[in-house]
Formats: C-alpha cells, sequence, structure tokens
C-alpha cells in the first residue's frame, strides 16, 4: 500500500472507532449540564470541492483549523468534536436565546478562516442544526440525529444558515422518505399520469399545450408536482420519469399529426435529465419511435441548467435546434439570467413565470417591459404563464402586442392528457 495513503487510511478507522466513545462524551456532557444545553451538528458547505481541489491530505489539515476556530468561539465549557467527514458535533451550555448569537459567531468564524497555504482567498460557509437537551433521557444518537436533520433543512434552504429542531422537521422528512420509495414503483404502477394545458395565441386560439405530470397515489389521493418533483430530481428518478414523459408526448403529437392538426406539445427537461450522456440519443429515439414531428416538440430547461457548464449545454442545444426541436427558457428572471449567455444559447423561446405576469408595476417600469424588449430584440417568442385575471391579460396585451402566447388558468386548466386530446381529435377540423 502506498505509504502516502496509510495515515489517512488509520485515521478514517480510528474515527470509525471513536464514534460510541464519542456519543458517550456527548452524553455525559448533557448530564452534567441538563436542561441548559444544546448540541449542534455544523456540516461545510461545499467541502466536497475542497478535497478535490487541493487533495485530502490539505482538506485534513484544513478540518483541523475549522475545528479550532469553532472551539475558539464557543462559551467556556463547551466541546467540539469532529464528527466524519466535513461535519462537526457541538455540546454546550447555553439559554434558549443566546443560542442564536453562538451559531451566528460560528458561522462567521467559519467564514473568517483563511488559511495562506491553501488559498489566501478561500473562503466557506457552513449549514448548522441545533436541538435543546430535554428532560427525557433520549440516547445521544438520538441528539445528533435531530440536530443532524436539522441541519439538512438548513442545507435545503441553500446552506450558510442555522435551523433549530422541531418534530415538524423529522415528520417531513420521514414523509419525504416515504414518498422516495412510493415514488420509486408510481411509474411502473400506472400511478403517474399526464395532463395537458393549453397554450393560446393572441387571438385565443389553441396552439398546443404544456405537458404537466401528476401523481395518482393509492393511499394519498392526488400529490401535487411540487411536492414529489424535488424527490426526483434530488436522485435519478427525474431521469426515468423524464423518459416516460418524453414517449408520451412524442405519442400525443404523432396523434395530432395524423389527424392533421400543427399543434405543439411543450415537455419540461430537467437539468439531470438534459445533461445525461445518453440523452438526445433517447429522444431521437422516441420521436422516431412514434413518428413525431420534432419541429412541434417543445423543450422547456431551466436557467440553472446553464451551471452544468455552458460549452457543453450550447453544443446539446445545437444538435438538439439542427433536429428540428424548439428550445424554450422555462421561468426566465428567476434565476441566473443573464443578456450575454442568452445570446450565446439557440433557444426561440421564454417563459415568464407567474411572479412577473403578476406584478402590477406600470408597464413602463415593469420588469416584464424589460423582459419583452429583450426578447423583441433576440426575436424570441414569449409565453407568459400563470396568467389569471383579466387585469393581468390586459396588461400583458399592452406589453406584448402580437409577439405573446398565453399560458394560465383565466385560459384553461390543465386535464388530464385523453380529455385534452378528446377534444381535438375527434373533430374533423382541428382549430390552429
Amino acid at each position: 500500500m502506498d505509504q502516502n495513503v496509510q495515515p489517512r487510511a488509520r485515521r478514517a478507522l480510528s474515527l470509525g472507532d471513536r464514534r460510541r466513545e464519542v456519543l458517550q462524551e456527548l452524553r455525559e456532557c448533557i448530564d452534567l449540564q441538563g436542561e441548559r444545553s444544546w448540541v449542534i451538528v455544523i456540516n461545510l458547505d461545499r467541502f466536497g470541492l475542497i478535497n478535490v481541489g487541493v487533495g485530502f491530505e490539505v482538506a485534513d489539515h484544513l478540518l483541523d483549523c475549522y475545528k479550532t476556530c469553532i472551539e475558539f468561539v464557543l462559551p467556556n465549557g463547551g466541546t467540539c468534536w469532529h464528527l466524519h467527514a466535513d461535519e462537526f458535533l457541538v455540546h454546550i451550555k447555553a439559554a434558549g436565546q443566546e443560542i442564536g448569537r453562538i451559531t451566528e459567531r460560528i458561522h462567521q468564524a467559519v467564514n473568517d478562516l483563511r488559511v495562506a497555504s491553501v488559498n489566501a482567498n478561500l473562503a466557506l460557509t457552513c449549514s448548522i442544526g441545533t436541538v435543546a437537551s430535554a428532560e427525557n433521557d433520549f440516547p445521544a444518537q438520538e441528539y445528533v440525529r435531530q440536530a443532524t436533520a436539522a441541519m439538512m433543512e438548513a442545507k435545503r434552504d441553500g446552506g450558510n444558515g442555522t435551523v433549530v429542531f422541531e418534530s415538524s422537521i423529522l415528520m417531513s422528512a420521514n414523509r419525504k422518505l416515504q414518498l422516495e420509495c412510493d415514488l420509486r414503483h408510481a411509474l411502473s404502477n400506472g400511478q403517474l399520469e399526464v395532463y395537458l394545458q393549453s397554450q393560446f395565441d393572441t387571438h385565443e386560439c389553441v396552439i398546443g399545450a404544456e405537458c404537466l405530470l401528476r401523481w395518482n397515489h393509492p393511499e394519498r389521493g392526488t400529490i401535487s408536482p411540487g411536492e414529489f418533483l424535488p424527490l426526483a430530481e434530488e436522485s435519478d428518478l427525474i431521469v426515468d420519469i423524464g423518459r416516460w414523459v418524453i414517449d408520451q408526448a412524442c405519442a400525443i403529437q404523432a396523434r395530432l399529426g395524423s389527424a392533421g392538426s400543427d399543434m405543439r406539445i411543450s415537455i419540461n427537461i430537467s437539468p439531470r435529465q438534459f445533461m445525461k450522456a445518453n440523452f438526445c440519443d433517447s429522444l431521437m429515439h422516441a420521436v422516431k419511435f412514434h413518428g413525431a414531428d420534432a419541429s412541434k416538440l417543445v423543450l422547456e430547461v431551466t436557467e440553472g441548467l446553464v451551471l452544468r457548464g455552458l460549452a457543453e449545454v450550447r453544443k446539446r442545444m445545437l444538435f438538439l435546434v439542427s433536429k428540428g426541436f424548439v428550445l424554450s427558457l422555462d421561468d426566465f428572471g428567476t434565476g441566473y439570467s443573464s443578456f450575454s449567455y442568452l445570446k450565446s444559447l439557440p433557444v426561440q423561446e421564454m417563459k415568464i413565470p407567474r411572479s412577473f405576469v403578476a406584478q402590477e408595476a406600470s408597464d413602463e417600469n415593469s420588469v416584464m417591459h424589460a423582459m419583452m424588449l429583450m426578447a423583441r430584440s433576440m426575436k424570441l417568442e414569449v409565453v407568459a404563464e400563470g396568467v389569471e385575471t383579466p387585469e393581468e391579460l390586459k396588461r400583458l396585451r399592452r406589453l406584448g402586442g402580437d409577439q405573446l402566447i398565453f399560458q394560465g388558468f383565466l385560459f384553461a386548466r390543465p386535464v388530464p392528457a385523453e380529455h385534452w386530446m378528446a377534444q381535438f381529435i375527434s373533430r374533423s377540423t382541428i382549430p390552429a
């Protein structure tokens, strides 16, 4: 074995062997301090990048430095353990009103630490979960579990924050875990269903529809996409689900085409799905299998996709455009919008989310007005999403003229795909 690896292997082993010892020490601290004590779990945000960037040996040194700086800001009697990897466990005696000031000092200490031998400009943040000790005689690992659950909640909120444990956090975590387990079987058990929401031109004629997903859970009824899609996004489930939705969309478009309609069908593509090595091949296979028209398929991607690497994203987009697909930038203005990068991407459409559609600012000063000017300069089609009131429609017409496509409850609610298709396939003449 490489001698350089041996010290790290021995250290990792000793940390594993010491876990019970750490929990025993934590239990003793809790017993000593009673109810006026707190268990804190600290996770260094994005520390994995440090491991890759500077190597494990230097990263280990950095962890020692962070442990020291955390210990420095703890009140007297506080204890800090390096729990594992990029996480630290802390026990302190403090009143409830003091815990916020203490965690703020920890945040500041982590952010202020500079190690010249690594990179003098390197600054990390951390996510913190805290839980107060209680009268009941919980095992030490239960306090660690609760503080960890709170820390993970801080992570989900974007990191660089503190969350105080509440029982609802564990209930939510357990619910999400069960939902993810159920979601793994939902596709094969036929519980997922495609709905279609119509899109309208300025003459209020239907020009197509967007595919939306619904989960008909056998016990919990209809589950909102806002609840289960983020779970799918966190795993590769979104890839399998996305592939199935593409297959359904291609079948729908092919049926419309066979009935003489030139309506378009829009499909949401997740960043994880888009960046899979076989995404383009899988998409082309679905189009060919169903005999769909690629020019009538709109692929909606979000701005966050650009974070996966602009060059590779642009390369794939150019390929898809060359095959006839229409590319749409969904939820424009909510993420990483920039005129320079937008100009570099071969998108033909932008979708403006409800948050901007509902703004009541004067036309000249509204974000919508700026977006419409940008769209005109780039010759992009614009879809206004979430139009719900006549007032919003009136304002949009003033801003967009004949340039806009409308989508929202004011015009039509999402309906099951078969119901939507029945409105048009059964007619001899299909509205264009």
